[in-house]
């Protein structure tokens, strides 16, 4: 970034009316939108420092369409515009392009007019053990923060209306793990979390696990893996370990 002596870049892979998975998390600020629906794009641009810099802001120097694929997944997706982003990038380095006094220095138009993501409801940040892969949570903490979920647990003085009670549980610092899905792991409930590597807390999912550094219980600090795990018969008045989705 130091061949950058008075500017800012920035790399926007947006999607453009992709007509992916059914839930692929909440569009970034300023993300394309329009009537073709089988297009991704790989922009980069850079931001005088002069001026304010804000998101997606400043002028288009490159742009490159990408087909997508009747196979497509977000993960690939996300690979492969992160591919394009990064060549485009060495590109305007290599030929000086963000230089507004060389002969290589351009400024494209934009193509499509921006739409904005709604505001993202608390809702959206729970975490779906049956609908969402490794991956997904892992790309969605990214976009929207820590997520949560619920446990459940036995109050001390039980009755009819305490026989469902829950507490929130927010898990942050998320990272895919590389523990293989074994045989006996299959037949465990999405949801199911056990102590990993690191004092970190494994969950299973549908397609493996994923592991969490922090976990914080409603009405508690956080902490890693191991003490969660050795608290839970006082948190929750039970040692079952699997997390709850609840569903409106």
């Amino acid at each position: 970034m130091s061949r950058f002596p008075a500017s800012r870049s920035w790399i926007d892979t947006g999607l453009i009316g992709w007509p992916g998975p059914a839930d692929t998390g909440p569009a970034v600020p300023a993300v394309p939108a329009g009537p073709d629906a089988a297009s991704a794009a790989a922009v980069v641009g850079v931001a005088a420092a002069a001026a304010v810099c804000e998101f997606d802001r400043g002028d288009v120097l490159l742009r490159e369409p990408y087909d997508i694929r009747n196979d497509e997944t977000l993960e690939s997706l996300t690979q492969e515009l992160s591919t394009k982003g990064g060549m485009l990038l060495r590109r305007i380095l290599e030929e000086k392009i963000y230089d507004t006094s060389s002969a290589t220095h351009t400024v494209l138009e934009p193509q499509l007019p921006y739409s904005y993501a709604k505001k993202v409801q608390s809702s959206e940040r729970q975490i779906l053990w049956n609908q969402f892969s490794a991956f997904d949570l892992y790309r969605r903490e990214k976009t929207l923060g820590p997520l949560y979920t619920f446990k459940k647990f036995v109050p001390k003085k039980k009755s009819k209306a305490s026989s469902n009670c829950l507490k929130r549980v927010v898990l942050s610092a998320c990272s895919p793990t590389t523990t293989p899905l074994l045989e006996t792991d299959i037949s465990l409930p999405n949801g199911t979390f056990r102590v990993g590597e690191n004092d970190q807390l494994e969950v299973k999912v549908h397609d493996g696990f994923v592991s969490y550094s922090d976990v914080k219980t409603e009405g508690y600090g956080a902490e890693n893996g191991t003490k969660f795990l050795n608290s839970l018969k006082k948190k929750f008045g039970t040692v079952d370990a699997k997390f709850t989705t609840v569903l409106d």
